[in-house]
């Protein structure tokens, strides 16, 4: 229905929005529930990403861009349960089993990428061919298979079960249960980052002497330090010279995965 409303042939890639730190989530990380809020704005930004990429998923029109923003997307909101877990803890029960379906549906789509971008590597095709690394199909035949191995790990029941839940968890009025004040908040959010701070920190001043995985791993940990310092952006929309400090330092952050390679 939404999508014979737009008057579009297929679901448009859907990417990530910054968070309104001027907005009601901003308003209400002053309340008593200021946990809750900052919980339902990170999760419902990360929705709003993956779910209409899953949509063109699971119809069998998505392209590799969706697939591509699918993963974004489930990276952020993976993070995003996994660091804000604490900041309503009654409300967070189950995300743990939340988790596992992301990085089950996770893992299928970052199989169908890695043959989507080696697809159009004409090189590292010939290159894993020489090796018997590759069974030739036709064109027609490769995409139809990319759609199929999309769509199933789409429509994954794990995965639906969950997304179905985290939305009605934010068509909750109200905080289920206690959640930490604005001050608690701020001081949980702050020792997240600059814990993790100090690992990148030491991990990039080893960077020599890190094996191919071990930068893999920097590099994965300098992403979920970007996704939580922005999920942590509404608290920070009062106090100016906090909120410019991280702009900064999310624009350092954002250039990291490339020099990382």
């Amino acid at each position: 229905g939404e999508q014979l409303m737009l008057g579009a042939p297929a679901w448009p890639v859907a990417k990530a929005q910054a968070l309104d730190g001027r907005g009601d989530a901003a308003k209400k990380a002053k309340a008593r529930d200021a946990g809750w809020a900052v919980q339902a704005a990170a999760l419902g930004n990360c929705l709003n990403q993956l779910v209409p990429n899953l949509q063109a998923l699971c119809a069998g029109t998505g392209q590799a861009e969706h697939v591509h923003q699918a993963r974004v997307a489930m990276r952020r909101l993976r993070v995003a349960l996994r660091e804000l877990a604490a900041l309503a803890p009654e409300g967070s029960a189950n995300w743990a089993n939340h988790n596992a379906a992301l990085q089950a549906a996770f893992a299928q789509l970052g199989q169908v990428r890695d043959v989507q971008v080696s697809a159009d590597q004409p090189d590292l095709q010939r290159a894993l061919a020489a090796h018997g690394l590759t069974q030739a199909k036709g064109k027609a035949r490769a995409q139809i298979a990319l759609a199929e191995a999309a769509m199933a790990a789409a429509r994954g029941t794990a995965l639906q079960h969950s997304l179905v839940a985290l939305l009605v968890q934010l068509a909750q009025p109200h905080a289920v249960g206690k959640a930490l004040s604005a001050k608690a908040t701020r001081q949980h959010l702050a020792a997240r980052l600059q814990r993790q701070h100090r690992s990148l920190a030491k991990a990039a001043a080893q960077w020599s002497t890190l094996s191919t995985d071990e930068r893999h791993t920097l590099r994965k940990r300098a992403k979920r330090q970007r996704y939580l310092v922005e999920f942590a952006l509404p608290l920070m929309a009062e106090h100016a010279g906090a909120a410019r400090a991280a702009s900064r330092y999310l624009g350092r952050l954002a250039q990291l995965p490339e020099a990382l390679g």
